[in-house]
């Protein structure tokens, strides 16, 4: 059989009716929200009083218009309640936070009922993530964010923009990429004849708009057309092989790039965060636009050779009327 259990009562323990009393009695005392009759706190500083502060011999800062014109919009309307515009300004003040920037910045890192009452916490952080709002820090980031010519070309420099270039030019890359591997199977051997035969003659016995010579003195027109042809298959060689070779590093490049944007796991709602890896890739992301600037000069001038090989005359001059 199992053993008896013998159950002794603690006659000293406090019932739960004492508790309960006990509890009220506190939260009707007049130190609960009586701030005269509050203690003076000897915790940390941001848990004094604005009063605590001055009679200490600091100097309350004032708060930016901005973030005055917030507080009153979106604070509680009334005078001497909890979340009150008051309160909120010496919440503000006790914890140095004197821009709507701060504000924002604080939002990001914790919740802001941590400091202010809940209804006016959840209405500063819904009115932050607001369009209006956005806009304004928007704006407000780009005059920071601002850089000289030589080192940005004049992009904002944000992590969604350098992505969608990234993405943008990759799609170019390919597409052009695809235009010059394109052009050296357009070229035929007969059409090289061909254009012996039609732009080439007409270029060299100057009935061309754009007349050419190699300069040398007693040249014929047979010496000048083979000079001509030499010269712009060695043009189209050149130009559509280095468009091809310049366009697969942008493609690559802009692939990596776009994929190294992700592998860090920045918080995109923590500006400091995007700001390390934006710095990190910045010298790559230049890079990548040398590249593709290059890319599409080369590339057009290969497009330009093959278009004129293809032709089957010259640009003629207009006769006078």
């Amino acid at each position: 059989m199992p053993a008896e259990m013998t159950v002794v009562q603690d006659i000293g323990a406090p019932k739960p009716e004492d508790i309960k009393m006990k509890i009220k009695m506190e939260v009707n005392a007049p130190w609960a929200w009586n701030k005269e009759a509050r203690k003076p706190s000897n915790g940390r500083a941001g848990s004094r009083s604005v009063e605590e502060y001055i009679a200490m011999g600091y100097t309350a800062a004032p708060l930016d218009k901005h973030l005055i014109d917030f507080i009153g919009k979106y604070a509680e309307k009334g005078d001497k309640i909890p979340g009150c515009v008051a309160e909120c300004i010496e919440i503000c003040q006790i914890n140095a936070l004197l821009k709507l920037e701060d504000l924002r910045k604080l939002s990001r890192r914790c919740w802001l009922g941590e400091y202010f009452p809940a209804n006016v916490a959840l209405s500063f952080e819904s009115a932050l993530q607001s369009p209006e709002l956005l806009y304004f820090f928007k704006k407000l980031d780009e005059v920071d964010k601002k850089k000289p010519w030589a080192n940005t070309f004049h992009f904002s420099y944000s992590m969604e923009s350098m992505e969608s270039t990234c993405a943008t030019y990759g799609i170019l890359s390919a597409l052009l990429l695809t235009m010059n591997v394109g052009s050296f199977g357009a070229i035929e051997i007969e059409e090289w004849g061909a254009f012996e035969s039609g732009v080439a003659m007409e270029r060299c016995n100057g009935t061309s708009l754009f007349r050419w010579s190699s300069g040398r003195p007693g040249e014929t027109v047979e010496e000048c057309i083979t000079a001509l042809s030499a010269e712009t298959e060695r043009w189209f060689i050149v130009a559509n092989f280095g468009a091809s070779l310049f366009l697969i590093l942008t493609l690559l490049l802009s692939s990596w790039l776009y994929i190294a944007f992700g592998i860090p796991g920045a918080d995109r709602t923590r500006p400091d965060e995007v700001q390390a890896v934006v710095a990190r890739l910045s010298g790559e992301f230049a890079t990548l636009n040398v590249l593709f600037i290059i890319s599409v000069a080369l590339s057009l001038t290969g497009i330009l050779q093959l278009t004129q090989i293809k032709s089957k005359h010259a640009a003629r001059p207009r006769p006078c009327r």
